[in-house]
């Protein structure tokens, strides 16, 4: 078992350092931070297991079953992150908290590897559940193929995670470093979980800013259409027009003779207000004007 927990391991650490070079090299969303974090605590968990030994026993134990349940809440924040949705109550952070608890009372008062397996099962499961519910729920929202993978990916991973837990209750003596088929299938599928949730988690981010990229050049390419209408509009004012010797109408692009008001006011910000000038009140009104 001990060369599995080795790969299981190197394969989260490579998995999380991927996620941190998306994270500083590209456009990221809110939650894909939360996203990275949660990856670095299930590599930590396998280090703790790998470093058994080198590292005090109980230490190694609470670490480990403190930051595996704390992925769980990491994943489930930065999802509702990432879909904008209300914050997460903070209480949520208690699960490793108790998960760490429970193992290190076990340490010190009894030794039950059975019982902090199924501690950190349920408390690393529940978030991976609600998180695949989020998702789920969401779909509308994200309309994705990978949110769909994603959603079935933490569902399936919590199902095998919670069948495990109560495997090793219910296997009498129990210990993580016992080698058998299922204990090995169970580390090697969680691997193949973390693998497909990692990119799923990756192509969301990305498929996002795709997206959104293509309705910002959609936005640019209505706003430069505008702007090219407005300028030719500009254009046609300072070009020749043709204008009626006797009323002064002018004639518009389609023929017809508008008063010259209508024809400015229709092509530019300005507009009219109609007044009588000096000259012409006096030939108009010349009642009003007489002796000034």
């Amino acid at each position: 078992m001990y060369p599995l927990f080795i790969a299981c391991a190197v394969v989260n650490f490579i998995l999380m350092l991927i996620m941190v070079f998306f994270y500083l090299r590209s456009n990221n969303y809110p939650g894909f931070g939360h996203w990275t974090a949660g990856g670095g605590c299930i590599a930590l968990g396998y280090l703790m297991i790998v470093f058994r030994g080198t590292i005090p026993v109980p230490i190694s134990i609470v670490i480990q079953n403190f930051s595996f349940p704390l992925a769980g809440i990491l994943y489930l924040s930065g999802m509702k992150r990432f879909l904008g949705l209300k914050e997460m109550f903070g209480g949520w952070y208690a699960l490793p908290v108790v998960s760490a608890l429970v193992s290190g009372f076990s340490i010190f008062f009894f030794d039950s590897a059975p019982l902090r397996a199924i501690t950190m099962s349920l408390t690393f499961s529940v978030p991976h559940f609600l998180t695949s519910f989020v998702v789920f729920k969401n779909y509308h929202a994200i309309r994705s193929t990978f949110s769909l993978i994603l959603g079935l990916e933490m569902a399936l991973m919590s199902t095998v995670v919670i069948i495990w837990g109560i495997w090793t209750f219910i296997t009498f003596g129990f210990q993580i470093f016992t080698g058998n088929p299922f204990q090995t299938g169970f580390f090697v599928t969680t691997m193949a979980f973390q693998i497909v949730i990692t990119f799923s988690y990756i192509m969301l981010n990305t498929e996002r800013f795709n997206r959104d990229l293509l309705k910002a050049e959609a936005a640019l390419r209505e706003n430069v259409e505008h702007l090219e209408k407005s300028l030719v509009e500009v254009r046609t004012l300072r070009g020749l027009l043709s204008i009626c010797a006797n009323c002064k109408k002018i004639r518009d692009d389609h023929g017809n003779w508008v008063q010259v008001e209508v024809y400015v006011r229709d092509r530019t910000h300005a507009d009219f207000s109609h007044s009588v000038c000096p000259e012409c009140a006096k030939k108009l009104y010349p009642d009003l004007y007489k002796g000034k």
